[in-house]
């Protein structure tokens, strides 16, 4: 019994000493080492997480650039369409103007249908192109002259010459009444259409053609008028000879005149805050509005009116 024993106890004290191998716990090595690892393991995570997210948001920047680019470009080939509508493709050597163009401002001299401004983009704003001139880029400015906003064309009742300028009077007739139900459907009223800064073409009767500028209108009904500077004054048939109105210009055609700009700059926000949201920065301070990465350099694709003197109209952007 004693020598059997004896016998069995190396073998249970190896069984006992596996069961006590198997309850034992970590060593501090190899909890640093497992610690280590699924630290590893996390920031590899957490990596690869905040890199799909930036992923996601550029694919997302660049389907949104495509969309605005398939935009703007529709924009300006819709204004392309309406180059030289109801107007003269180039002031300077049309037949059909009357009268001359002493005295006119540099926005009126410079009618045409289309005026390409070769590196007009970067002339017009210096330092906002620093990425064009590193890849060699000279982006060009375009400006559409045309009649935007309406389609009409309104018959003219009687021209007064009052003290202030010319008041031309509009007829109530069948554009006019298109023009008041297209106001009553949410459309462009006649202060949208016969803006200030605008000009106005006088076709008279024999189809020769006059500019005055637009300074007001009056949507009255009845009787809506437009009124135009004394400078540049209207040519009249008593003064010319050969072409202009007579008497009061019943019947002639009045139609706004507009020249849009086309080029590409930074949205200067101090002029159009409204716009402040696209930037990281507005004059080199984080803006609360601004949803996207930093993009100090980028630059928009901009409509926007010119006036008389070929100054921007703010309002119009």
């Amino acid at each position: 019994m004693t020598t059997d024993r004896r016998r069995r106890l190396p073998g249970q004290r190896i069984r006992r000493l596996r069961a006590a191998a198997r309850r034992r716990g970590f060593t501090l090595i190899e909890m640093m080492v497992s610690l280590a690892a699924g630290l590893l393991i996390s920031a590899a995570a957490f990596l690869m997480a905040r890199n799909a997210s930036r992923f996601f948001q550029a694919e997302s920047g660049i389907t949104s650039a495509q969309y605005q680019l398939v935009m703007g470009m529709s924009r300006l080939q819709a204004d392309l369409r309406r180059a030289s509508f109801m107007t003269s493709p180039n002031i300077g050597a049309d037949p059909r103007l009357c009268g001359s163009t002493a005295g006119w401002p540099a926005g009126m001299l410079d009618l045409a249908g289309i005026h390409i401004q070769q590196g007009g983009s970067a002339i017009r704003h210096p330092g906002d192109h620093g990425l064009s001139v590193f890849n060699g880029l000279d982006p060009d400015a375009l400006i559409i002259g045309g009649v935007f906003g309406t389609t009409e064309q309104y018959a003219v009742q009687a021209i007064n010459n009052a003290a202030g300028g010319l008041t031309v009077y509009l007829q109530e007739d069948g554009a006019m009444w298109r023009t008041r139900q297209k106001i009553a459907e949410g459309g462009y009223g006649l202060t949208d259409i016969f803006r200030p800064g605008r000009f106005l073409r006088i076709l008279d009767q024999e189809g020769r053609m006059a500019y005055g500028i637009i300074t007001g209108v009056n949507p009255a009904n009845p009787n809506p008028s437009v009124t135009l500077s004394n400078a540049p004054a209207l040519p009249i048939r008593a003064t010319t000879g050969t072409c202009g109105c007579e008497g009061f210009c019943t019947g002639a055609i009045a139609s706004p005149v507009v020249r849009m700009l086309y080029d590409l700059r930074a949205i200067d926000t101090n002029i159009y805050p409204q716009y402040a949201g696209l930037y990281a920065r507005s004059g080199h301070a984080e803006t609360a509005f601004h949803r996207g990465p930093n993009e100090a350099a980028r630059t928009e694709l901009v409509r926007v009116e010119l006036d008389q003197a070929g100054n921007e109209i703010p309002a119009s952007l």
